[in-house]
């Protein structure tokens, strides 16, 4: 036990209330305590965690290695889309012979993003 006067010349200026905010599993969060990273630099545990900013790389199970989230000059989906929300489309035809001594034209769209 350290009386006030060791803690003293030693420099420790926290109250005991401040200390026990450390008194945490290393790697493991834990309600109103101290963030601790254990000897790999992890912590689990966390239902939420909010910052202002954020640099390097993030990763998640599910979209490893991301880096930004700029302007897309295009995308690709697998599966559905379920929010057309302030989505501009347009559709343009076409039409064309099967061959060049076909009579018969075909109509033929596509579909544009905008």
């Amino acid at each position: 036990m350290i009386d006030y006067l060791t803690a003293y010349h030693l420099g420790i200026t926290a109250s005991a209330s401040e200390l026990n905010y450390v008194d945490v599993v290393a790697g493991t969060a834990a309600v109103s305590k101290a963030l601790v990273l254990n000897g790999t630099g992890d912590i689990s545990g966390i239902n939420s965690l909010s910052a202002t900013s954020l640099t390097g790389t993030i990763q998640s199970a599910a979209q490893p290695n991301i880096t930004s989230v700029g302007t897309f000059s295009s995308l690709t989906v697998s599966g559905s889309i379920n929010q057309w929300i302030n989505l501009d489309i347009s559709i343009e035809y076409y039409w064309y012979a099967t061959d060049s001594s076909s009579a018969q034209y075909y109509l033929s769209w596509i579909l544009v993003f905008t």
